[in-house]
């Protein structure tokens, strides 16, 4: 899984010209804060912050090892791995692109 992001940055040189500079960075998890019920406050290093709602996935999911989750004391038990967002030992974790834009 590719985990790159690219974005533009403007610069000045010293003849006043601007130019695009494209730097890469790798995309992780900065900090995640629980928000009630099933909502989690991901912070991402780009700067970029969203609230992402777990709950339609975790009422649709029948696995044993994701319905436990459904209990919010397991819920808030996440944590941050490497710049991952997950909970147990890698039982329940999601691209970092879908939770960069709010979609699981």
């Amino acid at each position: 899984m590719e985990r790159r992001f690219r974005f533009e940055q403007n610069g000045e040189t010293g003849n006043h010209h601007a130019e695009n500079q494209e730097l890469n960075m790798y995309l992780r998890v900065k900090q995640a804060s629980y928000v009630p019920r099933y909502k989690v406050d991901i912070e991402f290093n780009d700067g970029r912050r969203r609230i992402v709602d777990f709950e339609p996935f975790l009422k649709t999911a029948q696995n044993p090892m994701f319905t436990k989750y459904r209990r919010v004391k397991q819920f808030k038990s996440f944590h941050i791995e490497h710049g991952d967002l997950m909970w147990g030992d890698f039982e329940m974790i999601f691209p970092i692109e879908d939770l960069h834009r709010g979609e699981i």
